[in-house]
């Protein structure tokens, strides 16, 4: 049984209609049986359940679409990149049982419980509004070779120097599930090599065809190598199948975006846009990167006051989580990324409010405290707001220091 995996402060979690003890030993009977559909649903409940607590901890009203609540948490960081990885793999695996995308993998069931043990060890243990609990003492370690295998590799994607080639080679066999080749080959996107990437796409899309991760990947490759038409046709073709997904259109937004950027074509640039927006309003204004490429193009397209009015609901969204912050963590100081700094400052921008624009970009461009960062590329976009919107002599002296 999963239940004595886990000691008994687990187990009694309970929030409305839901009982944690219930559903994993429900969980465990499905499991038994090899039935990988019910295994997959009932792990992918306790995600649902789970992520919405963690949610409300943080002052939010939590969904009933996961992806939003994952999302919501990961705003403030809390998720480590592992967690989020094995988080939104079991997500997708729900959303496969639950509205019918596709056939699971043999092996799905087994894969479902090592994602679910992730997520409980996050939420548990990590998770510093959660119930700390200090360890799954009472946890027995499975015999499963994928089990091993998971937990290998959830170790070694922590580790800078992980060599994914590698580890796929020593379990290629295991690893062509989509979930875990997914993390393998976003590695391997994130590092550029694409040779050995596209050749695991590929291998793994024979054995699942359809699956949505594997086709995202795909697409995004294709962008990150410049063949933008490649990319444009599969994501568009995904887009189609799942029209409300916002990863893919936020990869397929950003192709579009560069289409028009090396063509000029208006009609990529308003496909981009669409697509951001659609995108945008989906997650309830929430999503920050959808919302402010929404923004800017809308600026792009002479809608200053549609601009505003999404920047607006950027710097709002950033207030109200700084707020959460301070009254969760009243002790700790609160300090934005890199990128969550550029795009806070780039709707303040677009916002109209140049006072804030400008003391937020001054500390975002200073190399003493963001070293080795893509100044140029923050430069870049904003310059394309000058020709629309014109800036203060503050900030254009700013960025002119920069640029030289």
């Amino acid at each position: 049984m999963l239940t004595e995996w886990y000691p008994q402060q687990l187990l009694e979690f309970e929030m409305p209609n839901f009982q944690l003890r219930n559903d994993l030993e429900q969980l465990s009977i499905v499991y038994q049986h090899g039935v990988p559909e019910a295994t997959v649903f009932y792990s992918g409940r306790i995600l649902e359940a789970l992520s919405s607590s963690a949610v409300e901890a943080l002052g939010g009203k939590a969904k009933a679409n996961v992806f939003a609540n994952l999302e919501y948490i990961d705003d403030f960081h809390f998720l480590d990149p592992v967690t989020r990885y094995w988080a939104h793999a079991l997500r997708r695996m729900g959303n496969q049982v639950r509205h019918i995308l596709g056939p699971l993998e043999a092996d799905a069931h087994h894969v479902a419980i090592a994602l679910l043990d992730t997520w409980l060890k996050w939420y548990f243990i990590q998770y510093p509004l959660g119930p700390s609990l200090p360890s799954f003492s009472q946890r027995q370690e499975s015999q499963l070779d994928i089990f091993k295998i998971f937990n290998q590799l959830s170790q070694q994607l922590s580790n800078t120097d992980f060599n994914a080639e590698l580890f796929n080679q020593q379990h290629s066999d295991i690893l062509l599930h989509p979930a875990l080749v997914s993390v393998i080959i976003e590695k391997l996107l994130d590092r550029k090599d694409y040779t050995v990437a596209d050749q695991l796409i590929l291998q793994a899309l024979e054995r699942s065809p359809s699956d949505l991760r594997l086709i995202q990947l795909q697409g995004l490759s294709m962008s990150r190598q410049n063949h933008l038409k490649q990319a444009c046709q599969i994501l568009s073709q995904l887009n189609k199948r799942f029209p409300n997904d916002d990863e893919t259109m936020g990869i397929l937004g950003g192709v579009y975006k560069r289409m028009w950027s090396e063509s000029g074509n208006s009609q990529h640039l308003q496909r981009a846009g669409k697509l951001y927006e659609q995108g945008w309003r989906n997650s309830k204004q929430r999503n920050a990167y959808l919302g402010i490429n929404a923004a800017s193009i809308k600026l792009w397209q002479n809608q200053a006051d549609s601009a505003k009015e999404i920047a607006s609901a950027i710097t709002e969204q950033f207030e109200l989580k700084q707020n959460i912050l301070k009254e969760k963590f009243p002790n700790e100081p609160f300090r934005l990324n890199f990128w969550d700094q550029e795009t806070l400052a780039q709707a303040a921008f677009l916002a109209g409010k140049e006072q804030d624009s400008v003391a937020l970009y001054k500390e975002l461009l200073d190399p003493k405290r963001h070293p080795d960062k893509p100044f140029n590329v923050v430069i870049g976009q904003l310059k394309q707001h000058f020709a629309h919107m014109p800036p203060s002599n503050e900030l254009l002296s700013l960025i002119n220091s920069v640029a030289e």
